[in-house]
């Protein structure tokens, strides 16, 4: 069980940080919208925690291998969300600004995606969960960029344009072809095979196999965070060229939102079919998100205040969904109870700044906007946590009627 703990520890360093790049986006945030309350709740609740956690669960694993490669991935991912101030303290074009963006963003997924590689290789993840990551990674990545390019062909102006187009498309293609190159292509890593046990990682692959629960957090932890980060990271500033920006533009960004979140959604449901994973799925998460982003495409040409309000409380009711069923996930599956309290308390915190920071990005410190985006997202909170915990319910009457079917 130990090995099985650490195996499920490092997939939820892995979600933990998963977000911390947006924090650069954050940063764009307040410079269109010059409010520092947006930013210092960001660093406060969402910085903090997240990179906390990441560091808690990276100094408990076991394998030094994997511990390298939870720390190497934060540093990279601190590198990331340091771009944007780094670079407005020193007063450089914005320009310059997104392009470092897309550019560490590019060398992170490519990074990551070379880690998962490595492990595939030497067999402590399956084939099946390397390539259902990596589709998950490819298409939510796309996304990104083209939402990044859409954004700085707004903010720029016309002559900066071609030239933005060009080395962005060019960085998302070198990202994307580094992601596509076979596990055999690398060279033999410099990891004492005794030091990790591959006969017990074995076993504890097995296992995972055997355990639905197990299966459906590795699912959770690997693709719902990847599906949500571009959302979350990129909704302030939509809101906020909302007032500024034509309608068709507009529309067309969200668009682009909606449909990497329907991509994403087919993707997940066809690698669970093909893994042949559990038959207790992700139907509900999956759901939520189709669901999202239908009221995203509808909301595109809404001149209204209330529906901006209701789309920040969706978003907060889908974030609440996934913050409960880890938690629960958490509780259920980890042995070591302090860590899985600690990383309860860090998934709560941050999602629930997440929704702080993102209903001050769009409303500043108008009192009666927040106290109707928190009525709002209570109430769409409270179907969400119920729907989870009925969804849970049914999770472990199921796995005692295989017990008792045993």
């Amino acid at each position: 069980m130990t090995l099985v703990r650490n195996l499920l520890i490092a997939t939820y360093a892995e979600s933990a940080a998963g977000i911390l790049y947006s924090l650069s986006i954050t940063w764009l945030v307040y410079l269109i919208t010059h409010s520092p309350w947006a930013l210092g709740l960001s660093l406060g609740v969402y910085l903090v925690p997240k990179t906390f956690g990441a560091m808690v669960v990276g100094h408990v694993m076991d394998n030094k291998f994997r511990r390298v490669y939870i720390m190497g991935t934060n540093i990279v991912r601190a590198l990331v969300a340091l771009v944007i101030p780094i670079a407005w303290v020193f007063s450089i074009r914005t320009f310059w600004l997104i392009l470092l963006v897309t550019f560490f963003e590019a060398i992170l997924g490519s990074y990551i995606h070379l880690a998962y590689q490595v492990m595939a290789k030497h067999g402590v993840i399956s084939r099946d969960l390397l390539r259902f990551n990596a589709l998950i990674a490819s298409g939510t990545g796309i996304v990104e960029v083209v939402i990044l390019i859409a954004m700085s062909l707004f903010l720029l102006g016309q002559p900066s344009n071609r030239l933005l187009l060009i080395v962005s498309t060019l960085i998302c293609i070198s990202a994307i072809a580094v992601g596509l190159i076979p596990a055999e292509s690398y060279p033999q890593v410099a990891v004492n095979p005794e030091s990790i046990s591959w006969r017990n990682f074995r076993k504890a692959l097995d296992f995972i196999k055997s355990d639905s629960r197990v299966t459906v957090i590795l699912i959770s932890g690997f693709g719902i965070n990847l599906a949500l980060a571009p959302i979350l990271s990129q909704l302030p500033v939509l809101v906020r060229m909302h007032f500024h920006a034509q309608s068709s533009f507009y529309s067309m960004l969200l668009a682009c939102m909606s449909l990497g979140v329907v991509v994403v959604s087919l993707v997940m449901a066809y690698a669970r079919v093909t893994i042949r994973r559990p038959k207790v799925t992700l139907n509900l998460v999956l759901t939520v998100e189709l669901v999202f982003a239908g009221i995203i495409a509808a909301a595109g040409d809404v001149r209204s205040r209330f529906i901006e309000l209701v789309l920040f409380a969706l978003l907060g009711a889908a974030q609440s969904t996934i913050n409960t069923f880890e938690i629960s996930l958490l509780q259920m599956i980890i042995p070591h109870r302090l860590v899985a309290r600690v990383l309860s308390v860090i998934v709560t915190v941050s999602g629930t700044g997440a929704v702080i920071g993102l209903a001050l990005a769009a409303w500043g410190m108008n009192i009666v906007g927040l106290v109707w985006t928190f009525l709002l997202f209570a109430l769409f909170a409270l179907i969400a946590v119920a729907m989870s915990f009925f969804w849970l319910f049914q999770l472990r009457r199921n796995e005692e009627v295989k017990l008792g079917e045993d």
